[in-house]
């Protein structure tokens, strides 16, 4: 298993790789800064906006998640050019990862609902389920419920070491904030790779 500091080097040497970092980062970070402005305008058009465009940035987001899987695993190769590599992000995506996504979002919603704890359950949960989406890309066969499943039971004990790799991105987060979000150009793509590399690590050494 790799150490948080080798994961977080290879997330950064992959999404170098032929600017893939900017194809990543370009469109959630200008969709989420444009769900900003929509929550300050007295527009109903714009604000009606943000349900769609939130949707639109997990679906992207999902999307890259498993095109990075994809590549750690020599499944694809990351091309030259924008326009090709938002192509293949959109093609990594799988019916059923993405329904298991939808799952997981919906379960760790449902955790939240609970009185006092709710927020810290579902932070913990969210990190139980964090490896559903790639269990669901590499087998075809598999329930949804059964990625999820699956995923609690490789993540049992790891849900800490998965927290602080969270907690070493804070920095990034800061600068985000004080960049009023342009940070996230990289800062998404940054750890979106991590996240991948570290559940191909969890399911790559599961035995």
């Amino acid at each position: 298993m790799k150490s948080r500091f080798e994961i977080k080097t290879d997330a950064e040497q992959l999404i170098k790789t032929n600017n893939l970092w900017i194809t990543i980062g370009l469109i959630p970070t200008l969709i989420s800064m444009l769900t900003i402005t929509t929550q300050f305008s007295e527009n109903t058009t714009f604000n009606h906006l943000s349900l769609p465009l939130s949707i639109l940035v997990s679906f992207f987001e999902v999307g890259s998640m498993l095109y990075i899987y994809d590549i750690i695993n020599e499944r694809k190769e990351i091309s030259n050019g924008f326009t090709n590599q938002i192509k293949d992000i959109i093609n990594s995506i799988t019916q059923k990862s993405f329904i298991v996504y939808l799952l997981v979002s919906l379960y760790t919603v449902l955790w939240i609902l609970i009185p006092l704890a709710g927020i810290i359950l579902a932070i913990i949960k969210g990190y139980a389920y964090g490896l559903a989406i790639y269990l669901a890309k590499d087998n075809d066969q598999i329930g949804y419920n059964d990625a999820i499943t699956n995923s609690r039971r490789l993540m049992d004990g790891k849900k800490q070491d998965r927290f602080m790799l969270s907690l070493s991105f804070i920095p990034w987060i800061l600068l985000s904030f004080i960049t009023m979000g342009l940070a996230n150009i990289y800062l998404i793509p940054y750890m979106l790779a991590a996240d991948a590399i570290y559940a191909n690590e969890v399911i790559k050494n599961q035995n």
